[in-house]
Order: C-alpha cells, then structure tokens, then sequence
C-alpha cells in the first residue's frame, strides 16, 4: 500500500529532523508529522528484490514478512509482474501459475502437458495420463473404465488385442484364454489338443507324432508299432522295451525262444525254419 501525502501550509516542524514543512509535503504518523525522507527513513520497508527504500508513494506490495515494488514483484520463470496475477511461493522463489504448471505440475506421460485443476486423470505403473490419452494404441479409443492389456508396444483394448494378439487356438482358432498346449509352434485349447486315433485330450498326457499329427501312446502302439513274428502284438518302443530283430521279422524279446524246448535265444545261435526259431541243441 501507499501513504497520502499531504501539503502542509501553515509552519509546523518534522518531528525528526525538525526541518520547517512550510510549502513542503509531510506525511503523518499518528498525530507527528514527518518529512517524506524521515517518514521514508523510519516507516517504509524495504524492497525484497532490488533491496531499496519502497517510497511513501510507491505500492508496497507483501506477502508475509515480505515486501517489494510492484515492479519487482515478478514471476522467477517468465519475470512478468505478479502484482495482481495468482501465484506459488516455492523453495523462496515467487513462480506465476503458468510457470509452475510447466515445470514442477505432473505431467501425462502420453502428450507431456500438465494436468489442471480438477481434470480426471488416469495413474498406471506409477505413470500419470490424461482420461483422453490412455488410449489403446490400435483403435485410439480411450481406455476409460475398461479392461486392457499392456504389450511391450502398447497398450491395447481388450478388442483389439484379442483381435491381434491373443493366441488363438490352432484348431478351432478360438482365443485361448486359460492354459493351453504349445505343439508345432502353435497353441491348442486343453480340450482341442486330442489324439488322432481315440480322440482323447492329449493335455498332462505323454504323446508320439506320427507324420505331424500328434497320437496317444497306445493308438501310437497299435497303428505304428512293428509286429512281434510270435504273438503278432505290437512291439512298443517306449520306456525299456526291447525287440530282437532278424532279417524282416522282429520278436519281443520274451517271445523270442526256442520253438521245442522254449529256451530263451536271446544272446544264443538260433536257426529259422518255417517260420519258428530252434536252438542249436533242438532237432529240426
């Protein structure tokens, strides 16, 4: 604020420096009357930023213990004078609301402006986002309320990423949406992943290809599997089965004896004869 000068004109005296105020401007305080330079000298605070005397005329501008010239009364960021603008006062710096909002106001991670007063906005992975820029980075829809996904390149509406992205399955070329079965770089439903020959799921379960389809053991076993020359079952190659192999014909190891005596001849010298297997020691 500013004090009114006043014009004395009768002969009274400064109350300091004595000086006559006859045809001389004198200001009050109280019921004793100053001098401009003694009033200025005793009453008038000082300016915070050019650390001047704020004159008895001039605007004397506060803020707690804190005085300044209107004109030096400025904005640290843009030094515009803050005299009648709105400001925050921050780490002893005066920063008009523009400023502040550019440099210390959170800002969306998407278009990098700071949030106003009462704008809703949206907080994700410690991040900040205007409701307008959490958008999927497919359709451009804003996210909102709704379900979504986060890609490494973006984040995608629940839509667009099953549209795009979700495994789908390789049979029935459905979305896959629990756990399913990897086979042939390619993801199948539990329930879709099934043997060729029964139909059984294949999920948990151990299973053989045979030319890229995939097959249970047993139907493996029985469509596949080479015939025992004895019993005509199939020799199963899994866990430690064994087969002994003579020219075209293969024998479970058990089945692999003697046609007389029954001894095994596995490790042994064997003859053929019309199809059955003899010993050495057995006569033909």
């Amino acid at each position: 604020m500013s004090v009114k000068l006043k014009q004395s004109s009768g002969s009274p005296e400064c109350s300091k420096c004595v000086v006559s105020l006859m045809g001389r401007q004198y200001l009050m305080q109280g019921s004793r009357k100053f001098c401009v330079a003694c009033y200025e000298s005793l009453y008038c605070n000082t300016c915070q930023g050019c650390k001047s005397i704020i004159s008895a005329e001039s605007r004397d501008i506060s803020y707690k213990d804190l005085h300044f010239h209107d004109t030096c009364f400025t904005c640290t960021g843009c030094a515009k004078s803050l005299a009648n603008e709105s400001f925050i006062h921050k780490e002893g710096k005066f920063i008009c609301a523009k400023c502040y909002e550019d440099k210390f106001s959170p800002k969306c991670t998407t278009c990098k402006k700071a949030f106003k007063p009462g704008i809703k906005r949206m907080e994700y992975q410690g991040k900040s986002y205007h409701e307008k820029c959490f958008c999927c980075c497919s359709c451009g829809e804003a996210i909102g309320q709704k379900s979504f996904v986060k890609k490494e390149d973006g984040i995608f509406c629940k839509k667009c990423f099953e549209l795009k992205l979700a495994n789908k399955c390789g049979k029935c070329n459905k979305i896959i949406k629990t756990s399913g079965v990897a086979y042939k770089e390619k993801t199948f439903h539990e329930a879709c992943f099934l043997c060729e020959g029964c139909k059984k799921t294949l999920a948990h379960e151990q299973f053989v290809t045979h030319e890229d389809a995939p097959y249970c053991v047993d139907c493996h076993v029985d469509l596949f599997s080479k015939k025992c020359h004895k019993c005509s079952k199939p020799i199963s190659g899994f866990g430690e089965s064994k087969m002994i192999v003579f020219e075209d014909n293969q024998w479970h190891v058990e089945c692999f004896l003697c046609h007389m005596c029954k001894s095994p001849l596995e490790g042994e010298g064997f003859i053929m004869h019309e199809g059955d297997t003899y010993c050495t020691e057995c006569e033909v």
